[in-house]
């Protein structure tokens, strides 16, 4: 009785052994399959991971320059900071500049309505979608996100820790157009932040002239976080 009791219980040490190093054979392979994943397949998760977003937050800061020209309108975005709940629930607050004069303005767009405060009288307004430079910013920034990483040229892995992926490559200053109008021809640097268990985007910088009346060390530098977390973007009153 002993003898058999002895037996079951090397059988079952046995089953636990096995099972055991299955575990750790099938982790050692999935990380393994991880730790050897190119630019091309981080990024291929990062664009399913980025699409399926139900809102986020981007900012915009700048290296060097005074900022970015807004189209034709004659005005520099120095800064920003965007709110969106998509598909069509927008809020951002930016600083202008008009020559040397900083011009404070927020908007918000709800569905077909759209607002914005009046840097002169610093009160909401209401305003056409298209014709308020913070609009054309929210819609450049979001074509820099998407187009960067469609986009990028040349990818590579240019370091990993326990986080983070930093993917390096090039990208075309056409994804400036919306923000710029014109653009350059020549290839501009980028870096990209991918997180590591989610594989969205933390932050983009992209170096070097996208314009003619870019500084020529410019670095644009843009974060995005709170990944689905609902915003509350309601309609300001205009009192």
């Amino acid at each position: 009785m002993l003898f058999k009791k002895i037996n079951f219980a090397c059988a079952g040490l046995l089953i636990v052994l096995v099972l055991f190093s299955i575990s750790c054979s099938e982790n050692t392979e999935s990380n393994m399959t991880l730790k050897n994943m190119s630019a091309d397949q981080i990024l291929k998760k990062t664009k399913i991971a980025m699409r399926n977003l139900n809102s986020y937050q981007l900012d915009l800061k700048h290296s060097s320059g005074t900022g970015t020209p807004v189209d034709n309108t004659g005005l520099t975005l120095s800064e920003a900071s965007a709110t969106i709940n998509l598909p069509d629930d927008i809020y951002i607050e930016g600083n202008l500049l008009f020559g040397n004069i900083v011009l404070k303005t927020k908007y918000i767009k709800k569905k077909s309505d759209s607002y914005y405060i009046n840097p002169i009288t610093q009160k909401w307004e209401s305003i056409e979608d298209n014709s308020n430079p913070l609009s054309l910013a929210v819609n450049g920034l979001n074509e820099i996100l998407f187009s960067t990483i469609d986009q990028i040229e040349s990818p590579t892995i240019d370091s990993s820790n326990a986080n983070s992926y930093i993917i390096r490559g090039e990208i075309s200053p056409s994804i400036f157009d919306t923000l710029l109008g014109e653009t350059l021809e020549k290839s501009l640097e980028t870096k990209i932040t991918i997180d590591k268990n989610l594989y969205q985007i933390n932050k983009i910088e992209i170096s070097g002239q996208a314009s003619k009346y870019d500084d020529p060390k410019i670095i644009r530098k843009l974060t995005i976080s709170n990944f689905d977390k609902p915003f509350d973007i309601s309609i300001p009153s205009l009192k």
